[in-house]
């Protein structure tokens, strides 16, 4: 009838249930309009993944449908996509350091697109979007499913 209870740093996190041991795969779902997927997956510094979607796999950003490596972004309208250096509405990877809390965005972010390999220089939690603007979301459409596997 008595519940055990945890006393202490009420900010503590078991991670080794949200990270992946070598060689094991996670999938998850990417949605066009939502605009921070939080993926349950805490990926650690000095260690390698790899990143794929459906070679197939589209959504839509209002009638524009594309891949996972986005479009050609229009200069006047897309100007304001989160990610400026990447296509609008390409698949992007982010690292927040606490889990679905976007106000700990660490300000590294990487290209996943249709594959990707990559190797954080911190630790943190992953979270993906389509790149689009923050307040753009609402006529996006689609999804995708990640896989993310742990190479070293």
């Amino acid at each position: 009838e008595s519940q055990p209870m945890v006393a202490g740093n009420v900010n503590l996190i078991f991670k080794d249930q949200l990270q992946l041991d070598i060689n094991e795969t996670r999938n998850f779902t990417v949605y066009a309009n939502v605009t921070h997927n939080f993926s349950n997956i805490f990926i650690c510094n000095g260690e390698r993944y790899t990143f794929t979607t459906p070679a197939n796999a589209k959504w839509k950003n209002n009638i524009t449908e594309t891949g996972m490596n986005g479009y050609t972004p229009n200069p006047v309208f897309d100007a304001g996509r989160r990610q400026t250096s990447y296509n609008m509405m390409a698949l992007i990877g982010e690292m927040f350091r606490k889990n679905n809390d976007v106000s700990t965005y660490d300000n590294k972010h990487f290209k996943i697109g249709t594959s990707a390999n990559y190797s954080p220089t911190s630790n943190g939690f992953l979270v993906c979007h389509a790149n689009d603007n923050l307040v753009a979301y609402g006529d996006n459409n689609g999804s995708v499913t990640v896989t993310v596997r742990r190479t070293r």
